[in-house]
Parts: structure tokens; sequence; C-alpha cells
């Protein structure tokens, strides 16, 4: 029998024209798409919420506790004891939790430098701030920190500073401002040196989540 010139020829079972098997290819097989993180669901968010809130209302009684506190044991010896006990909690709930309080490899720099910014300096110039002043030029002063946070993500490129995000900060602190001025007399400028430390652990508290 003759073959057509242009027709191809037959394969026999089980094998390509090249000579590989059926089925078979050497191209790679796709790959699989990564899996998208898991939105929250609207219980979490609920939660998250109520977390932030609860957040919210504790601290600010810390500044009224914090400065009859001080008072009366002196700020660094309340400033060590508070975070000495602070640490001793937060370690056993990470060891009962991860079963390790191992320090990833290549953080431990970065994470004593959060530490001593946000929980070190931070600390030592708000609590000495606040023998000087009263609790509430303290609260209305570190109450700029959002203003702060959003100006210098904004400047250093972190960030976009919107008209929006920036109307919102100062709403917030005006709306600060009120209820701190109803409740307690508004002294600023009666202590130079407490708002300038006051005002210098608002200034690091902004760098600090940056």
């Amino acid at each position: 029998m003759t073959r057509d010139p242009g027709e191809t020829p037959a394969s026999p079972a089980g094998v390509s024209v090249s000579g590989a098997p059926v089925g078979s290819s050497d191209a790679p097989a796709p790959a699989e798409p990564a899996a998208s993180q898991t939105a929250p669901t609207p219980v979490a968010r609920r939660l998250a919420e109520a977390g932030i809130v609860l957040t919210s209302v504790i601290w600010s009684f810390n500044f009224v506790i914090v400065k009859a506190s001080i008072m009366g044991v002196g700020a660094l010896a309340f400033t060590g004891v508070r975070y000495t006990i602070a640490c001793l909690v937060l370690f056993g709930l990470l060891r009962h939790r991860n079963g390790s309080i191992r320090v990833p490899q290549g953080t431990a720099l970065p994470l004593l430098a959060l530490g001593v910014l946000g929980f070190g300096l931070y600390q030592l110039c708000w609590t000495f701030g606040l023998t000087q002043i009263t609790a509430g030029d303290s609260s209305l002063i570190v109450a700029a920190s959002p203003v702060l946070t959003a100006v210098i993500a904004g400047v250093v490129g972190i960030d976009r500073l919107t008209a929006p995000k920036l109307a919102g900060a100062l709403v917030a602190f005006a709306g600060v401002a009120i209820v701190i001025g109803a409740g307690e007399q508004i002294t600023l400028g009666s202590s130079l040196l407490g708002d300038g430390l006051t005002l210098l652990a608002a200034v690091i508290w902004s760098v600090y989540p940056i």
C-alpha cells in the first residue's frame, strides 16, 4: 500500500511520533496557585475591635495610676518593678503558648533596639515627665502621637500622608483635648522640663511603630 507523502506516519500504540510515550511530557507541571491569605471572619474582626477598645480604656487609667504611684515610690523604681513583672508574665505566656522563647535568627538586635526605644527611653521620659506635670497635661501631649506618627511615616516614605488620614488624626486629637479639658484644668507650660520630657516621649512613641 502506497502512503501519501503528506500523510503523517502512524504511531505505534502508546508511542508518539517523536518516540516519547504517549501521555508523557518534558514540560514542567503547572505550578499550583499560592494559597491566599485567609480573610478574618466577622467574629474575629469584632473581637479585635473590642480588644482595641479595651486597651484604650485600660490605657486611659494609666496616667492617673502611674501619677499616684510614682509620687510614693519614685519614677525609676516604679518603672523597674513594673516592667520586671510584665517581662516575667509575658515570657511565661510565650513559653506556655509556643513552647519556646527562642528569638528567631537575625532578629535579636532589631528587637533589642525596639525594646530600648519603645519600652526604655519612652517609659523613662514619660514617667519622669509625669513627675513634673499633671496627668491631664501628660495625656494631652501623648495624645499627639497619632498625628506625629502619620506625619513622620509620610515624610520617610513608609506611608502616604493623605488629607483624610491627617484630618482624622487631628479630629481624634481635638476630641481628646476636649474631653481632658472638660474634666481637668490644663496647665501646659507650668513645667517646661515636664512638658519637654513628655513631648520627647510622644515623639519616641510615634517613631516606635514605624
